[in-house]
């Protein structure tokens, strides 16, 4: 086991709620924290806490964050729905009969399934409040089998909504904290260099990763010279970026600590360059 302290460079934005807003204690509070370096958006609210971690890093990150929509990003905050919705899932069951090639039978038919649809209405309402989505597709699927509707896939037709305090935290971000990204856009967010992150370490992490580059103890897989061993091994000469050594080690010093071969990303890092360390 290895454990490490990591202090990540953090952007917070906070929304709190006054008297004469709109929807006035819909929710009273939240906060925004934006990790660029590893992709992560977090918030803490009075509408609950939700987490994510994207693949994009530094300011694709930032662009992310600023132009996604609703649906997207309470897909990735919440997953998938949850709260039943008897009323919808009633209609999508009506809905797929009255397509059924047996629906319109006869009139006995027809009766038949509007009592079998009345009764799982009523099975469904029982539990409207404290119904969870697995166990209303698993009533479904009871019903469908005791009414014999022939329904393939039966619980598919339940349909489930996000909870109010889900939609109404993305709704905060995408009308308020959006348009406050895109004012850290405009003004240049600084992304940390990899020489940046070297002029802030003390004399013991600077000898460590010093060691570490000597002798070639950081993982070649992610680092500036896995170009180059690229290259060779196709039997070229150089790197893809067309840099002899000199220029593409330049190339890195000055590049985002938080691309896949900086020195704060989990990737390269393996403990002798501490992420974020207090003393940095």
């Amino acid at each position: 086991m290895k454990i490490t302290e990591e202090k990540p460079d953090i952007t917070r934005i906070i929304y709190r709620q006054e008297s004469g807003d709109d929807n006035y204690g819909s929710c009273l509070w939240a906060i925004f924290d934006f990790d660029p370096g590893r992709g992560i958006l977090n918030i803490q609210s009075d509408c609950g806490n939700y987490a994510y971690r994207w693949p994009e890093r530094g300011n694709d990150f930032w662009e992310l964050c600023a132009t996604m929509d609703s649906s997207y990003l309470i897909r990735k905050l919440c997953g998938k729905p949850r709260e039943v919705n008897t009323e919808s899932t009633i209609k999508t069951v009506k809905e797929y009969l009255k397509d059924a090639e047996y629906y319109n039978d006869e009139e006995l038919n027809r009766k038949k399934i509007e009592n079998a649809v009345n009764r799982l209405k009523s099975i469904l309402s029982e539990y409207e409040f404290g119904c969870e989505l697995g166990f209303a597709e698993y009533l479904v699927d009871i019903w469908n089998s005791d009414n014999d509707m022939q329904i393939d896939c039966a619980w598919e037709l339940v349909v489930a909504d996000y909870e109010a305090q889900q939609e109404r935290i993305v709704q905060i971000f995408t009308k308020d904290i959006q348009p406050e990204i895109t004012k850290i856009i405009q003004k240049g967010h600084k992304i940390k260099t990899n020489a940046d992150v070297i002029r802030g370490m003390n004399d013991e992490q600077l000898c460590d990763f010093l060691q570490a580059l000597e002798i070639g103890d950081i993982d070649t897989a992610v680092t500036f010279c896995d170009i180059c061993s690229a290259e060779r091994k196709q039997g070229n000469k150089g790197n893809e970026l067309g840099y002899d050594c000199d220029a593409c080690f330049r190339s890195w010093v000055v590049g985002s600590a938080y691309e896949y071969n900086g020195l704060l990303t989990s990737g390269i890092n393996s403990g002798y360059v501490p992420l974020e360390s207090e003393d940095l």
